[in-house]
């Protein structure tokens, strides 16, 4: 099953911080893959800005991350996958 803006909340500096990633990957209930993209006609909104987002999210919404099996950044015309 995959979720285009599933809704995350986490704790950042003690307050509650609600996160969006673009796309989550569910198998049996647990999250195992993100996909952050970016906007290709955008030219600010490149593969780097899905990265660093892609870490601040590591940072406010660290349960999402347990079960992770790939990390997938793209802006349309660059992709890169990993896992943590």
């Amino acid at each position: 099953l995959a979720v285009r803006q599933f809704s995350v909340n986490g704790v950042t500096n003690g307050e509650i911080d609600n996160r969006r990633p673009d796309i989550v990957v569910f198998l049996n209930g647990l999250p195992i893959s993100l996909l952050e993209l970016k906007n290709p006609a955008d030219t600010k909104a490149d593969v780097w800005r899905a990265y660093n987002q892609v870490q601040t999210y590591k940072q406010a919404i660290k349960d999402l991350f347990v079960f992770n099996e790939s990390l997938i950044i793209s802006d349309g015309t660059e992709a890169y996958i990993g896992s943590l």
